[in-house]
């Protein structure tokens, strides 16, 4: 599994730009490499600057041997995104 893209704050205001908006989500490519087909939890950590747990993100998929999914995973409280520095611990077990 690899992460593509991590929630966090958005960009800061400067000279003649404004504050971009905090991202809420997460993207993830999971690939299957389980003969036939299975059903995964997928789930992601989100870490503060100190490294804490700001919120740990997760959705099921089902997949076929050898297929690749693109996921978006959506923090269950939105208003936390500010406060996330990086994703950790991207994790993909079959349920």
């Amino acid at each position: 599994m690899v992460i593509v893209d991590c929630a966090g704050p958005g960009r800061k205001a400067g000279k003649r730009r404004a504050a971009g908006k905090a991202d809420s989500t997460v993207t993830v490519r999971v690939t299957s490499q389980a003969p036939g087909t299975n059903d995964f939890s997928v789930g992601v950590d989100l870490l503060d600057g100190g490294g804490r747990l700001v919120e740990n993100v997760s959705k099921s998929v089902t997949l076929d041997e050898g297929e690749t999914e693109t996921l978006t995973l959506r923090m269950t409280m939105p208003r936390q995104a500010a406060k996330v520095y990086r994703c950790a611990n991207p994790l993909a077990t079959t349920v």
